[in-house]
């Protein structure tokens, strides 16, 4: 075991990350675009005690074969918004990201665990490493977790296991063996409930080529039984082989227009995306430099932060992955240097204390009276808001009152609507009204669809796209004023509802059905779950 010298810092970093989470979570309660869908997805399966193989929600697509590669996912979210509410989808992410961070910190111990013939100076800059990739880590996992439950979260959790593992196994720590295999369970789990399961098939391949260049030919061939039976578990799914095919098409579509699939320096601006760069070529720097002191070591730390870097600068999707794989396998890099510089530089008593102690007890005594404050809060702690207006914040809003009119006048009909807000539309207005297009585009919709709904609203504008399919009802957000301006234009579309959100038209003459709201700023998720049980009895 690590000497309690050293577990010490490592318990205090411990305290001072899980107060900055339980902090980004208390204020980080707004509802994920994909949430809703995932939840109705699961409502449909534990009401029907079948699987709806068959889209039940668009008209753009309709009865089109649906394969959901999270339905596992939806139905924890269902069953967990069912037993207590918008309040534990915000605990299950807390417990998540938690656990991420527990699979962090015990990745450390073993690492440190029967390494006493460390130096001092490589103990100081192995610290030094860890802090600073746990400060990396914090950012990607909170900001794009910051809304309240992705699926997402249980690939982070998953990748972590699989790394921790691997690195077991790499390091021939005691149960390492029997761990790989273990893997098998955690994939048939991975498989239904996300489809970021192949990156943890990545991990594994890539750990088979560094033990081949480490010359473990036993243990390459060992890793890739593993990865073998992984893959034969993967098989345990409602779909078959038709997921695999269904994910490697997926994976294929463009995505040039969905937020979270672009660069990094498209998603977050230059400023982040340059310092993300440094931070970067930072570790490949450091990865050089270890290997160059040791070159009989095959540098795999080093590639595998380099490819999931650069899988981050392309995809912002994917900051979280490369932020926990720099979290586990960076600080690794100063073990592979036999007298580094840095160290020297941190053998002042001062510094190694404030590193040691002083700045996590900081960051820890910051937390405390910030999680007060959002507890001693006025109304609940921990809650689910879906946001109505906010034109101050970039975060998302949806259309809260206008769902409350179309509910109140039992309006029904055929909803042709932005692919923002279509899963929120899905979830609140099933069974009266059907949609255009949601966040499930890849495993149901026609790419046209999708093409056809982005050139409506941000291309080119024509109205008579939405005329393509057996639309009655559109819904435009209010800061459109061009989209706007067009449809006072058309005589066939008539304004029924306004509010500083949204307005919906309808097609046909009749009489005006017009409301102006003043909005209420958020809404709980539990105001929005309505009867639950109108998800019973789908015609599949």
């Amino acid at each position: 075991m690590p000497h309690a010298s050293n577990r010490t810092p490592l318990i205090l970093y411990f305290l001072a990350a899980t107060g900055i989470l339980f902090f980004a979570v208390l204020i980080g309660n707004q509802a994920d675009l994909d949430l809703w869908g995932r939840m109705a997805a699961g409502a449909l399966i534990a009401q029907n005690g079948k699987f709806p193989y068959h889209d039940v929600f668009s008209y753009t697509a309709p009865d089109a074969v649906w394969i959901d590669h999270e339905w596992g996912s939806g139905f924890i979210f269902y069953h967990v918004l069912r037993a207590a509410g918008g309040a534990g989808l915000q605990l299950l992410k807390l417990l998540l990201l938690l656990a991420v961070l527990t699979i962090v910190f015990c990745n450390e111990i073993i690492q440190n665990t029967g390494e006493s013939d460390k130096s001092e100076d490589q103990r100081h800059v192995r610290l030094l490493l860890f802090a600073v990739v746990l400060i990396l880590l914090l950012p990607p996992l909170i900001a794009h977790s910051w809304l309240t439950i992705r699926c997402q979260l249980f690939s982070y959790l998953c990748y972590a296991l699989t790394l921790l593992a691997l690195e077991a196994f790499r390091l021939r720590k005691r149960g390492g063996r029997g761990a790989i295999w273990l893997l098998c369970a955690l994939y048939l789990f991975w498989i239904n409930v996300h489809g970021g399961f192949a990156y943890g098939f990545a991990a594994i391949f890539f750990y088979v080529v560094w033990m081949l260049f480490s010359g473990r030919r036993r243990d390459a061939v060992e890793l890739l039984l593993v990865a073998l039976a992984c893959l034969a578990v993967t098989l345990i799914n409602p779909y078959g082989i038709r997921f695999h095919r269904h994910i490697i098409w997926s994976w294929a579509l463009p995505r040039e227009n969905i937020a979270e699939w672009k660069t990094v320096f498209v998603h977050s601006g230059w400023i982040f995306g340059a310092l993300y760069s440094a931070c970067l070529l930072g570790w490949c720097s450091l990865s050089v430099y270890a290997w160059s002191k040791n070159r009989r070591q095959f540098p795999g730390a080093g590639m595998m932060i380099l490819a999931t870097g650069i899988e981050g600068l392309l995809h912002v999707k994917m900051l979280p992955l490369f932020a926990i794989t720099a979290a586990m396998l960076g600080p690794g890099l100063a073990d592979a240097m036999q007298s580094p510089p840095l160290a020297r530089a941190l053998r002042s008593k001062r510094f190694a204390d404030c590193l040691r102690i002083y700045f996590p007890v900081l960051l820890l005594l910051l937390t405390i009276p910030l999680c007060a404050q959002q507890l001693l809060a006025p109304g609940p702690a921990f809650t689910t808001r879906a946001p109505n207006q906010d034109p101050q914040s970039n975060m998302v809003i949806y259309p809260v009152d206008a769902v409350q009119f179309l509910q109140m006048h039992d309006i029904q009909g055929n909803l042709w609507c932005p692919f923002d807000w279509g899963e929120f539309l899905l979830w609140t207005l099933y069974p009266r009204m059907r949609i255009s297009i949601d966040g499930r585009y890849e495993e149901l919709y026609p790419h046209e669809v999708f093409d056809d709904a982005y050139a409506f609203y941000y291309g080119e504008q024509n109205l008579q796209i939405a005329l393509k399919y057996p639309t009655t009802h559109i819904i435009i957000p209010a800061r459109m004023d061009p989209l706007i301006d067009k449809m006072r234009e058309l005589e066939e579309w008539r304004l029924i509802y306004r509010d500083p959100t949204a307005l919906i038209y309808a097609r046909g003459n009749g009489s005006e059905l017009m409301e102006n709201r003043k909005l209420q700023p958020s809404v709980a998720l539990d105001d929005l779950a309505g009867d639950l049980n109108r998800f019973r009895s789908h015609p599949d």
